[in-house]
């Protein structure tokens, strides 16, 4: 999977399986995240949730960003990866 980081323009490059993150350059990359509206994602989950997580190349990027986009914070790569485990189970349930 490749992204750009959004503060600085940089490339991310990762490497993802069905159980873990198997490489990530550079080793600094961290991620966006914003608490979901539930009511506002129904209506339009791109403009109120999607738009709002991102891939950055380090942590100070990711606060210069989330500084200026309210309810934004920054997480691991491995704290995304089980948050979207999580929600996977709940949604779908656990899968053998």
């Amino acid at each position: 999977m490749s992204s750009v980081c959004p503060q600085t323009g940089e490339p991310i490059e990762l490497v993802v399986s069905p159980s873990s993150v198997e490489q990530v350059q550079p080793d600094s990359t961290v991620l966006s995240m914003l608490l979901p509206d539930v009511e506002a994602c129904r209506q339009d989950v791109v403009s109120n949730f999607c738009h709002f997580v991102y891939f950055f190349k380090d942590r100070q990027a990711a606060l210069k960003w989330t500084a200026t986009h309210p309810g934004t914070q920054v997480i691991t790569i491995d704290q995304g990866l089980e948050l979207g485990r999580m929600k996977n189970e709940w949604q779908f349930g656990e899968v053998s």
